[in-house]
């Protein structure tokens, strides 16, 4: 059995880990062929060129983690798409953010448990980099979505 400190990033292959102290950066790049459209749901194999990401990961114990990915960008062949081109879409890094879905995750716990300014505090001491502001912001978008999904639910 093996150990590693390092986790799975689906459909990615590390290329190097740069760092001994805080911030560690973690450099991905990704395997993907092909991806769907996410306006019309259309498989794209044409990979017009590549783009970086830069989300903020669980840190390392102590130290802050700051991935650097290399992801594609498609072009959707369907002629009715109004999308010509788009960007690779991660299982694990939402859309238009900054960190992952683990480290917002972790965020939420903690401003469940106290208020954003401890919360920021504490995520500060561990290594994760965020403001008052943006706790609260992601609290507000959380309750929103636990909401939809219990009205959603009572629907059915």
């Amino acid at each position: 059995m093996s150990i590693s400190i390092v986790p799975d990033y689906p459909n990615m292959t590390i290329e190097m880990i740069v760092g001994e102290a805080s911030p560690i950066q973690v450099v991905l790049t990704s395997q993907v062929t092909s991806a769907p459209c996410p306006r019309c749901g259309t498989p794209s194999t044409r990979i017009r060129g590549t783009y970086q990401r830069r989300p903020q990961e669980l840190p390392w114990g102590t130290a802050a983690v700051v991935l650097q990915l290399t992801v594609h960008r498609f072009r959707c062949d369907a002629p009715a798409c109004p999308q010509k081109f788009f960007c690779e879409r991660l299982s694990w890094v939402p859309v238009y953010q900054r960190r992952t879905i683990a480290c917002i995750q972790r965020i939420l716990t903690m401003a469940w448990e106290m208020s954003a300014s401890a919360a920021q505090r504490v995520a500060e001491t561990m290594g994760i980099h965020v403001s008052r502001s943006t706790i609260n912001r992601k609290c507000q978008q959380g309750l929103y979505s636990l909401q939809m999904g219990y009205q959603r639910f009572q629907q059915r």
